[in-house]
């Protein structure tokens, strides 16, 4: 039985922190690299995930211009040189974003923004590249959410959407997790 040692890297940078598992000395070796789209600005949250033919859809807030685009690329091939898109669902100010794929085979994005209070709201696409869609829709609104990453949405089993989200309580000064279920 061959021994695989773990290594445990916690990175502080400007985008947050992160905690990545590494096997031994060994990396993932890179099959390609694609540039899927030029003259964005990311500074905050993207999320991915691959559907059943293993092609990508990307979610991500882009703030190269005013107001933040909330933007969605579907790639039509394994490698992303071809893709429709960029989509832009959205245009605000944003916290931060969380996607999956639903049970039909489309997105799923939960966001967290600002339209005059602190709101999640939930876009659910109707299509692959998300050309056509149902809401946004209002999940909640929280008295203060924190910036990067503090909004994560998974499916369970009954096609549900399950979403936890960090924020600061104004009125107690505390950091409270929340956990929403939306049915």
């Amino acid at each position: 039985m061959k021994k695989i040692s773990l290594k445990l890297i916690i990175s502080l940078g400007i985008f947050g922190l992160g905690v990545f598992i590494t096997s031994g000395d060994s990396h993932a070796a890179i099959d390609s690299t694609t540039d899927i789209q030029a003259g964005v600005s990311i500074n905050h949250t993207m999320s991915i995930f691959n559907d059943s033919s293993d092609f990508s859809t990307i979610i991500y807030l882009d703030d190269a211009s005013v107001p933040t685009k909330l933007s969605v690329i579907q790639c039509t091939n394994a490698d992303c040189t071809t893709k429709n898109g960029p989509t832009t669902l959205l245009s605000g100010l944003f916290y931060g974003i969380s996607a999956y794929q639903g049970a039909d085979g489309f997105a799923k994005i939960v966001f967290a923004y600002d339209d005059g209070a602190h709101k999640i709201g939930l876009i659910n696409c109707t299509n692959a590249d998300c050309t056509t869609k149902n809401g946004p829709f209002l999940v909640t609104t929280v008295p203060l959410l924190l910036q990067n990453d503090s909004l994560e949405a998974r499916m369970d089993t009954a096609g549900n959407t399950n979403l936890v989200y960090t924020y600061l309580d104004s009125g107690t000064g505390e950091y409270k997790l929340d956990y929403i279920r939306c049915t």
